[in-house]
């Protein structure tokens, strides 16, 4: 088919997903030589995945939508999160410990595993995120349009605008830690930025 194909994750050498418009997963048990699709949730269109382990592992998608698996992606739930705002990116330090971000700025994180999330947008920032990541110390890091960089040192309860190297016209889209220091943001127009001391601009 011709679905746009979002995000993609390999929790092995050979299980792999792949998250896609229209509410669809697609899975692959020999290495990505072929894929089955399978609809998870109808006519929402899903955009970021992320696993934990080989087993547990979440999706986030339009509308607020998260949804999780606990057997390896053979079946997924529908998480209540208590927005209706599209989620671009979900983020998780472990079982219990996760992060979304998306539209209008949107940020909720959850300590049970997703079973209930908490709004955590902050008030310094509308612009859509794309991009998020949680390192072992429990700081996260959030990216989106505008150059937008946010950092929390405390998951998620309070955030701080980062100085960024980028304009106004540089949409940034992932974002990724080597460690507690050294990291990644990427976005349009192929721009990069480094920081090797925690915080954005170098």
């Amino acid at each position: 088919d011709n679905r746009n194909l979002n995000s993609v994750y390999f929790t092995g050498t050979t299980n792999g997903f792949a998250v896609a418009d229209g509410g669809y997963v697609y899975s692959s048990m020999d290495g990505g030589d072929t894929w089955m699709g399978t609809e998870v949730q109808a006519g929402r269109n899903l955009n970021a995945i992320n696993f934990v382990s080989t087993s547990t592992g979440f999706i986030a998608g339009d509308r607020g939508t998260v949804l999780k698996t606990e057997n390896g992606g053979a079946t997924w739930s529908v998480l209540s999160t208590g927005t209706f705002d599209d989620l671009y990116a979900v983020a998780f330090k472990d079982a219990m410990k996760g992060i979304a971000v998306g539209q209008n700025g949107t940020i909720i994180s959850t300590t049970n595993g997703g079973s209930s999330w908490t709004d955590v947008t902050p008030a310094i920032n509308s612009r859509g995120l794309n991009g998020v990541h949680i390192n072992s110390d429990e700081s996260v890091f959030a990216v989106g349009n505008n150059a937008t960089i946010l950092k929390s040192t405390d998951f998620g309860d309070t955030w701080v605008a980062q100085t960024s190297s980028a304009t106004d016209n540089n949409s940034l889209y992932s974002v990724f830690f080597r460690n507690k220091n050294k990291g990644y943001a990427v976005g349009n127009g192929g721009f990069v930025e480094k920081t090797e001391v925690g915080r954005a601009h170098v």
